[in-house]
């Protein structure tokens, strides 16, 4: 199965639309259009990402707090517009794309969990009792 990661170069990063426009022309692909569907999402969640990376200045700490419906946003964007690059490339996308239910490694140290012990200490003081 030939991956989509050929379509698109290394260090995307900074200049990412332009980059991307560019590595769809060199392969001789159909230009996406930025202000509409998907991509218009994709620019969202860039735009968004930059401002968490970078810490742009001012940002509230509420807003580093994304609530999780927003966090669940970005997901489904980034699950798209991947499902989208592998479309535009005519490649099927890679079946990790779909799978939300993944109950992660299950080897000898799966489920990292809690454990807690409690002491209790009675002591006497001389003369008093505590």
């Amino acid at each position: 199965m030939r991956s989509i990661s050929r379509l698109v170069r290394e260090k995307l990063g900074m200049r990412f639309r332009e980059k991307f426009d560019e590595s769809v022309a060199a392969k001789g692909l159909p230009p996406v259009h930025w202000g509409q569907g998907i991509w218009q999402q994709i620019l969202h969640v860039y735009k968004v990402r930059n401002e968490f990376v970078h810490v742009i200045p001012g940002i509230s700490q509420t807003k580093l707090m994304t609530p999780l419906q927003e966090a669940e946003r970005a997901l489904v964007v980034l699950r798209d517009g991947i499902k989208a690059v592998s479309d535009l490339a005519g490649l099927p996308y890679p079946p990790w794309v779909d799978d939300d239910i993944d109950r992660g490694w299950q080897g000898v140290y799966a489920g990292l969990g809690v454990t807690a012990k409690t002491y209790f200490v009675h002591a006497e003081l001389r003369g008093k009792k505590h």
